[in-house]
């Protein structure tokens, strides 16, 4: 077990290298166009081709809250989210995206937040955003472009679950 310079240990290596990668791009790539230009107002970014999974984007979109992890479908030119199947993430081998999030989690320290990823070519989720510290949480019935209900409605529910198991605590 190793750690990296925020003191956090992983257990596996790859997992150590994926941290650092995602300090060190993030600190370098993210920061330079500030850092040349103080005062600019737009960032290029590289085109992400992802692959297709059964005709649609391997592009996703993952909500973190309060541990737990929901995963939905993102299309970024339509714009439109689905649910993301337990049943898919296994046959398309998308397992990774626990692993990452968690770790987006641990370095972010938020307990709510989205994350944009896509899947290459080569099979390997790239972090196309890497957080989204207040995720728009519209409802799909309501707003084009909107959550899955199904998604909206159980972020809310482990949100108040949260809520009165510290309210519970708090009495006793």
């Amino acid at each position: 077990m190793e750690t990296f310079d925020l003191g956090i240990a992983w257990d596996r290596e790859e997992d150590n290298e994926f941290v650092e990668g995602l300090n060190n791009y993030a600190l370098k790539e993210g920061l330079r166009p500030y850092l040349l230009h103080g005062d600019i107002k737009y960032i290029a970014q590289e085109k992400i081709n992802p692959v297709n999974l059964e005709n649609r984007p391997a592009w996703f979109r993952v909500f973190y809250c309060l541990g737990k992890i929901n995963p939905c479908w993102w299309n970024p030119l339509t714009r439109n989210y689905d649910i993301l199947t337990i049943k898919e993430i296994y046959r398309f081998g998308l397992y990774d995206m626990w692993r990452i999030t968690k770790m987006i989690h641990t370095v972010s320290s938020l307990d709510f937040f989205s994350a944009e990823m896509a899947m290459r070519s080569n099979e390997k989720f790239i972090v196309v955003d890497y957080v989204n510290g207040q995720p728009d949480m519209r409802k799909k019935s309501k707003f084009n472009g909107g959550l899955p209900d199904e998604i909206v409605d159980k972020i809310i529910g482990d949100i108040i679950a949260f809520v009165k198991q510290k309210q519970g605590k708090a009495k006793k």
